[in-house]
């Protein structure tokens, strides 16, 4: 019997990943707008089935090797790739999401929440300038002055900044040209990388070496 390495429950980006890959290869259940929403629950097991017995697989609605490679020509997800899929589900961000000072850490944005405070999101934004000249300018436009500007405040001043641009009861709210211009830096395949880049150096390999 074939390991099962994904089932219903399964939350966040890779169940994301198996419901697009179901839906580009035509398998899907209820309404189709709403199927890759990221939650494995019965509409991705029953398309899965429907794949399964087309294929000739054993029909688990799970997705053990078989099904993984009718799926994609990609290998299995590593650990690391695992791993990061629950803190990104736990987390909620993505890699756009831009949150408010609802925390005490400024702003809070990407794929395991990189903060103001920790200077993630400012250093991610430098390196993503520097591997793609033009990047912040193209994708910021009007509102890169004022975030080149904030970033060479000193850091209290900078949680200060933030949290005056954030809103609502518990301060998570951000004004749209700042979501939407997080949320446009979250789609630039340079901070993608770095992102994951980031979150392997700073927290899987530390986190790793201290389970042994």
């Amino acid at each position: 019997m074939s390991r099962i390495w994904f089932s219903k429950g399964l939350r966040g980006m890779l169940a994301k990943r198996i419901q697009s890959d179901l839906l580009r290869a035509g398998f899907f259940s209820g309404p189709v707008e709403r199927f890759v929403d990221g939650d494995f629950g019965g509409n991705t097991e029953t398309a899965l089935k429907a794949l399964q017995a087309r294929r000739g697989l054993p029909v688990n609605g799970a997705v053990d090797v078989e099904t993984w490679q009718q799926l994609t020509t990609d290998p299995l997800p590593t650990l690391f790739e695992r791993c990061l899929g629950m803190t990104a589900m736990f987390e909620g961000h993505g890699f756009g999401l831009l949150q408010g000072n609802f925390d005490g850490a400024g702003l809070t944005w990407g794929i395991i929440g990189f903060t103001l405070k920790s200077k993630g999101i400012p250093s991610i934004l430098a390196d993503a300038e520097a591997a793609v000249p033009g990047t912040l300018s193209r994708v910021l436009g009007p509102l890169l002055p004022t975030w080149q500007r904030v970033v060479r405040l000193p850091l209290a001043e900078q949680i200060a900044w933030a949290d005056s641009i954030s809103s609502g009861p518990s301060k998570t709210r951000v004004p749209p040209q700042w979501k939407d211009a997080f949320a446009r830096l979250g789609d630039e395949p340079v901070v993608k990388r770095l992102q994951m880049q980031r979150a392997y150096d700073k927290y899987f390999v530390p986190c790793a070496g201290s389970a042994w």
